[in-house]
């Protein structure tokens, strides 16, 4: 397991790479951090991934000012899991690669962090990226340079975005998993079928026993898609259908929500690049995490 420090080099650009998710094998979880409060508790959510999944973990930060030598504001890997009850105080990194853990460290320095992660990302592609968001409103939107929206939908990698005043479903002091209920926004296009299948691997990935998967459709019930559902023990699957805005239809259904799972096609027009994506508008409103699956 190697820890080291990577300084991003300015490359031509190359196409997006856009990972499935019906892959098999070692799940590559990327997780850019900013040291907030919010980010220690998307790392909670990268680490049990990359534990349920017995895959590897990269963990990035990028500052212009940090020293290359101080890495101690990075989250802790071995103590998080001592925590957890899943290694004993003291462990060695080979205690943690004896899991199927593998994890990375790395320190960038760079004016331009979104730059710096897409390059990093265009080497090292990634399945999924964990990953924290502040929810500005619109005037420091405008203002300020936002890192997750840009970086998703850059990169078109399914990302889980954990917003500001949530816990998650993962919690940072135990490790323990409380994902009940999931709310999947449907429409014919784009197709949610790849959002279903994320949302069954992450259940089986995190063992989650009882589960309550929401379908929801805004419009006439006439007009609702024939969705495939796979049953399982302790999987229940509803049906809801609303009439109106689709944001504020999925942010009302939300409220009681553990996690919110999304096809996205990404902007289109004018006007969506103006206010956002339905996903982006979504997440800037919402306040559980949400796991963005783009699409073609």
């Amino acid at each position: 397991m190697e820890e080291k420090a990577i300084v991003p080099s300015l490359q031509p650009s190359l196409p997006p790479l856009i990972p499935t998710v019906e892959r098999a094998g070692i799940y590559k979880i990327f997780h850019p951090t900013d040291l907030s409060p919010t980010s220690d508790i998307a790392f909670a959510h990268a680490l049990k991934l990359a534990l349920a999944s017995h895959g590897e973990l990269r963990i990035m930060h990028v500052d212009p000012d940090l020293p290359e030598t101080d890495w101690s504001g990075l989250p802790r890997v071995r103590e998080t899991l001592a925590k957890w009850g899943v290694l004993p105080p003291g462990s060695s990194k080979g205690d943690v690669e004896r899991l199927g853990l593998h994890i990375e460290k790395i320190l960038a320095f760079h004016e331009e962090p979104t730059r710096s992660l897409e390059q990093h990302l265009k080497r090292h592609p990634a399945d999924l990226l964990v990953l924290a968001t502040h929810q500005p409103d619109v005037l420091e939107r405008l203002l300020a340079k936002a890192v997750a929206e840009p970086l998703a939908r850059h990169t078109r990698i399914p990302t889980l975005f954990i917003p500001g005043g949530t816990h998650g479903f993962v919690g940072l002091d135990d490790g323990q998993v409380q994902l009940r209920n999931i709310v999947i926004p449907v429409d014919r296009t784009p197709s949610p079928r790849a959002a279903i299948q994320a949302a069954m691997r992450l259940v089986q990935d995190l063992q989650a026993p009882l589960i309550t998967i929401t379908l929801l459709y805004v419009g006439s019930q006439e007009d609702m898609p024939v969705i495939d559902r796979i049953d399982q023990p302790g999987w229940i699957w509803r049906t809801t259908v609303r009439t109106g805005d689709i944001v504020d239809a999925i942010t009302t259904d939300s409220e009681t929500a553990d996690l919110i799972i999304m096809a996205t096609e990404g902007p289109h027009g004018l006007l969506d690049a103006l206010r956002g994506s339905t996903t982006e508008r979504v997440l800037r409103q919402v306040r559980c995490p949400l796991l963005a699956i783009p699409v073609d």
